[in-house]
């Protein structure tokens, strides 16, 4: 008992004479709970390993938690804080065989065997909402200004025979979607409602334009699109479905409708329906600030 007394007399000395400093006291402190708590499992006689295999597994366990703290939290800080978006952008419009309600065969049984096109579009992405309080998703408003397409479907097989041409433009509006999975990346998810200011078709011979013969107009008309954006610092990539029906009227004979006239080129009869189907998918590569 007098030598233990002996002992945490020269501890307490060692503390309040020593003239150490805050490490040095800290590591001595601890140094004492280590080994008052070794000497009481030891005694107790609780466990089948040793004390420093429970401390060492401790200290990992410490360090694994941290590791995996510190990768959550980067992985967590990679969103980064969403701004409004404008953009412009270009590409390959790919029109439907089922425009005008027709298939591929119904189309090679004209003498047209090819189609191309092509889109351009400028609009904004308003972020008017951050999703749970996370700055690496939002809701906004997806808003294009303007839009332009044009499709071609060309008769190559016969040069007598007459190819068609589609243009159209509008304007388009609706709710998006942005997720920022990691710096500079972002992906955005959209529906839209889509309105044709215009829309013209013509039918023309010996690709020429300009030598057209049959031309027909449309008024304002409202369809859907739906697509993906991938944006990677101001790279922006798209692919756009759309789906709209126009009502395109002859130039020279008014109150007579294209549809009308597809639908006489099969049935021999001029039809009752006045709406041309025009669905597309539009692919696209542009810029965005």
């Amino acid at each position: 008992m007098k030598g233990n007394r002996s002992k945490k007399k020269k501890h307490f000395l060692f503390l309040k004479n020593g003239h150490k400093t805050a490490g040095q006291i800290s590591i001595f402190i601890l140094t004492q709970i280590i080994i008052t708590c070794k000497r009481k499992l030891l005694f107790q006689n609780k466990y089948a390993f040793k004390f420093n295999h429970i401390l060492k597994f401790t200290l990992n366990m410490k360090k694994a938690t941290f590791t995996v703290f510190l990768i959550l939290a980067s992985i967590i800080s990679f969103g980064q804080y969403l701004d409004n978006q404008f953009y412009f952008r270009f590409g390959y419009s790919s029109p439907s065989w089922k425009q005008f309600g027709m298939e591929e065969q119904d189309w090679n049984d004209l003498g047209i065997t090819s189609k191309a096109g092509a889109s351009f579009e400028l609009g904004s992405i308003f972020l008017i909402k951050r999703l749970i309080n996370r700055n690496d998703m939002a809701i906004g408003i997806n808003a294009d200004y303007l839009y332009t397409v044009f499709h071609n479907f060309s008769n190559e097989d016969d040069v007598n025979g007459g190819s068609l041409g589609v243009f159209r433009a509008g304007s388009k509006i609706g709710p998006s979607f942005t997720y920022s999975p990691v710096d500079k990346l972002e992906f955005d998810v959209y529906t839209k409602l889509d309105c044709a200011w215009a829309t013209a078709a013509v039918i023309y011979y010996s690709d020429m334009i300009d030598d057209a013969e049959d031309f027909f107009l449309g008024t304002v008309d409202f369809g859907f699109s739906t697509g993906l954006n991938i944006r990677y610092g101001i790279l922006m990539l798209g692919v756009e479905f759309n789906t709209i029906s126009s009502e395109l009227e002859s130039d020279d004979y008014p109150g007579v409708y294209l549809q009308q006239f597809v639908d006489a080129g099969f049935s021999e009869t001029l039809g009752a329906e006045k709406k041309s189907k025009l669905p597309c998918t539009n692919f696209t590569i542009g810029l965005s600030f």
